[in-house]
């Protein structure tokens, strides 16, 4: 049986291609504050993609109560940035986070494997609906380096979510 790191990886995965929204967690967006149900297709934000393979692996909902700085903050370094990422330093479902500060990270992707990430990217404020989404490119892809941003502020272990024996109820 695959490890909750390997199921984390494949599920994100199998979402290569679906729109990427603004404030969106899969089969909703929240617009003004209130959730709004989105019919048509999943989509993801870079902060939804990560909670939502969560819940889909360990049974944990963290959608409504994580973005991309507080998973910085609160996960333990797995490797903080240099010129070079050293391959063996990071594992893949680890987080890599961007933004111009320490304190102002706006981007989270999964690290895959060989210097691959998987982002929900190309998602604005603008961008409403999905089929803004589709006319922008913005969508769950595959990155050949993480450092496809000059931004790059390092990497989180989510290994007490993922390496934990406990199997999901």
């Amino acid at each position: 049986m695959p490890s909750k790191r390997q199921r984390f990886v494949e599920w994100a995965i199998d979402r290569v291609g679906l729109p990427c929204l603004w404030a969106a967690k899969g089969d909703y967006f929240v617009a003004d504050g209130h959730r709004r149900l989105l019919l048509d297709s999943p989509a993801y934000d870079c902060s939804g993609l990560v909670p939502c393979a969560l819940l889909a692996v360990t049974g944990k909902d963290l959608r409504d109560t994580r973005n991309a700085q507080k998973l910085w903050l609160e996960l333990p370094v797995a490797y903080v940035r240099t010129d070079e990422l050293e391959p063996y330093a990071v594992k893949p479902g680890d987080l890599a986070f961007y933004g111009p500060g320490e304190l102002d990270i706006d981007h989270v992707v999964i690290y895959l494997a060989g210097g691959h990430i998987l982002s929900a990217s190309g998602a604005r404020p603008s961008i409403t609906t999905l089929e803004d989404a589709k006319r922008a490119g913005a969508r769950v892809q595959v990155k050949q380096t993480a450092n496809y941003r000059p931004d790059l502020r390092g990497f989180r272990s989510l290994a007490k979510y993922l390496d934990s024996k406990e199997l999901k109820p």
